[in-house]
């Protein structure tokens, strides 16, 4: 008599894929992709090991996460989610941003390909970061100008 092994079926609500910066004790922002893992298990099996290309050309604004045996990133699982941090980068958001769902397909060979935000591009970080510099110095001296009287 053989035993076969009873695997849960991943409940149906399994969460969204989270893009951010993060900052880790207090150094230069890296980028953070968190899968929740019912999400993750869906995607990916039991994989433990993805190579994450950044696409170029007409593929630019886009992230490959595919599964590889020897792959150069090993994930942090966590009990209700799978971060993928990426090294810093040139083109990493000097800025805390947060997007959630992306836009995603699945590719042949088991990866996905995401839609990174807009505000991975270069000019569009620093117009943001531009922006929030120009309206916090508009709170300061407003009351330098009467303002809020």
């Amino acid at each position: 008599m053989g035993f076969s092994m009873i695997i849960p079926t991943p409940k149906a609500k399994t969460g969204v894929i989270k893009i951010s910066t993060i900052q880790p004790g207090g150094g230069t922002f890296k980028l953070q992709i968190n899968i929740p893992s019912p999400l993750f298990t869906i995607l990916f099996k039991t994989a433990e090991r993805f190579d994450l290309l950044i696409g170029e050309g007409s593929d630019k604004g886009k992230l490959m996460l595919k599964p590889n045996v020897d792959g150069h990133f090993k994930p942090t699982f966590m009990k209700h989610s799978v971060l993928f941090r990426l090294p810093e980068t040139p083109w990493t958001p000097q800025l805390a941003m947060s997007s959630d769902d992306p836009k995603r397909r699945e590719v042949e060979g088991g990866g996905i390909v995401i839609d990174l935000p807009d505000w991975v591009d270069e000019d569009r970080w620093k117009a943001i970061q531009k922006a929030r510099l120009q309206v916090a110095r508009e709170r300061e001296t407003a009351p330098l100008r009467g303002a809020g009287k």
